[in-house]
C-alpha cells in the first residue's frame, strides 16, 4: 500500500527527468507495480486490520511532520525521532 501511495506522489508531482531515483525508490516503485487485483484481494481481506494501522500511520506521520516543523533545522530532533523506529527493528530481526 505504502509502495502505490509512494509510486502515486512521485508520478503526480515530479518530472521523471529530474527525480534522483534511488535503489530503495525503485524496489518501492517496483512494488508498486504489482498485479493490482491480487493487492486489491489482499487489502479487502485485511481492511479491518488495514484501516487500524492507517490510523496509526496518519498519527505518526503527524509527528513526524511536527518535529519537522518544529526543529527549525535541529538535525538532533530529526536524529532522535529516527533512532526511535531503530528500537523497534530490533525486535524483528532473525535469531
Amino acid at each position: 500500500l505504502l509502495s502505490y501511495i509512494l509510486s502515486k506522489i512521485v508520478t503526480d508531482n515530479y518530472d521523471k527527468n529530474s527525480f534522483v531515483m534511488t535503489n530503495s525508490l525503485k524496489d518501492m516503485i517496483r512494488i508498486a507495480n504489482s498485479d493490482p487485483k491480487l493487492w486489491s484481494q489482499i487489502l479487502n481481506e485485511n481492511k479491518t486490520n488495514i484501516v487500524e494501522l492507517i490510523d496509526i500511520f496518519q498519527s505518526e506521520m503527524e509527528s513526524v511532520k511536527e518535529v519537522l516543523i518544529s526543529s527549525n533545522s535541529d538535525k538532533k530532533k530529526t536524529e532522535d525521532l529516527l533512532k526511535e523506529s531503530q528500537w523497534h527493528d530490533e525486535n524483528f530481526k532473525s535469531k
